[in-house]
């Protein structure tokens, strides 16, 4: 039964997203940053069992923009302190006047 249901998830997923012309391979770090961002449990657990931990652990380190929570998440989870993710430097040198 779990095996029938994740496979049916990894048709919705490949559907949704390879309809649209991509490879998941080819756009490796933008499927890991959106499922980090929007995804759900089940999103979680394919990516990891496509790509592995550490190719989840380069796409985080090296995004460009995570929300904040994303950023805790992942940062608690390879237990890597934020200030080594890109989108934290990133964020420091673009910071909005408006919010600070």
């Amino acid at each position: 039964m779990f095996y029938e249901e994740r496979n049916n998830h990894k048709r919705l997923f490949e559907t949704s997203f390879l309809g649209c012309g991509f490879e998941l391979n080819k756009y490796q770090s933008f499927f890991i940053q959106r499922v980090l961002e929007y995804g759900k449990m089940k999103d979680w657990n394919l990516i990891k069992d496509l790509y592995g931990m550490e190719a989840i652990k380069e796409a985080s380190l090296n995004a460009r923009s995570l929300d904040a929570v994303t950023l805790s998440f992942v940062s608690t989870l390879f237990n890597i302190n934020k200030t080594e993710f890109r989108c934290f430097k990133h964020r420091q040198l673009f910071q909005n006047l408006w919010n600070s």
